[in-house]
C-alpha cells in the first residue's frame, strides 16, 4: 500500500512468468492503473521459459495482451522502462543491433534513440485498432527507471491522480 495524503494505491504484483499469468484474471476487477514493467537492460537476452523469444519480444507481446483485454478499455498504463542505469552500460559494450538487426546502426549505442524507439513500439500497440473515444478514455505514460530511483513514485503517483481525476470528471460528463 502506497498513500500520499488523500491517495491512497493498493499494488498488486501479478508476477511476470508465463506460469504466473493463468492468475491475472484473477486481479483484473476494479482497476483504475496498469503499472507494466519492462527491463531495459534485457534487449540482449532470452526468456527463462523459452530461450529462442527475446525478453524485448515477450514484454512487449505481454503488452499487446494487457492493452487489448477490453477490461482494460478504460485504464491507464503506466509503463516502467527498468533498470535505466544497467541499459545505459550494458550499451557501450554490447550494441541494441542484437535485438534488432534492422536497426540504425550509427545508433546501436545511442540510449536516447533506443529509448525512443521502444517507447514508440509501446505506442504503436497501444493505439493499435483503437478508435478517437477510447484515446481520449485511457492514458498511456511512460517512466524511465533505476532500480535504485527511489524518487521516482512520487511522479507515478501524481499519474495516478491524475488519471483518476480525469476519469471521475468523465463520469460526471465534464470532460
Amino acid at each position: 500500500m502506497v498513500q500520499n495524503t488523500k491517495l491512497s494505491l493498493r499494488l498488486t504484483d501479478v508476477g511476470g512468468q508465463k506460469s504466473e499469468r493463468k492468475k491475472w484474471v484473477n486481479v483484473f476487477h476494479d482497476i483504475d492503473v496498469v503499472v507494466y514493467v519492462m527491463s531495459l537492460s534485457g534487449y540482449d537476452q532470452t526468456t527463462f521459459e523459452d530461450i529462442s523469444v527475446k525478453c524485448y519480444d515477450e514484454s512487449f507481446a505481454v503488452f499487446t495482451q494487457l492493452s487489448e483485454t477490453d477490461v482494460f478499455e478504460n485504464t491507464d498504463f503506466v509503463v516502467f522502462l527498468n533498470k535505466i542505469d544497467l541499459f545505459q552500460e550494458k550499451l557501450k559494450s554490447t550494441p541494441f543491433t542484437v535485438y534488432d538487426p534492422s536497426f540504425d546502426k550509427s545508433s546501436q549505442h545511442n540510449p536516447e534513440k533506443i529509448v525512443h524507439y521502444v517507447q514508440n513500439r509501446f505506442e504503436q500497440i497501444w493505439s493499435k485498432d483503437v478508435d478517437e473515444l477510447s484515446t481520449r478514455m485511457r492514458t498511456l505514460f511512460f517512466h524511465l527507471t533505476c532500480s535504485l530511483d527511489t524518487k521516482v513514485m512520487q511522479t507515478v503517483i501524481a499519474d495516478v491522480h491524475h488519471s483518476l481525476i480525469k476519469r471521475e470528471m468523465d463520469k460526471a460528463s465534464l470532460i
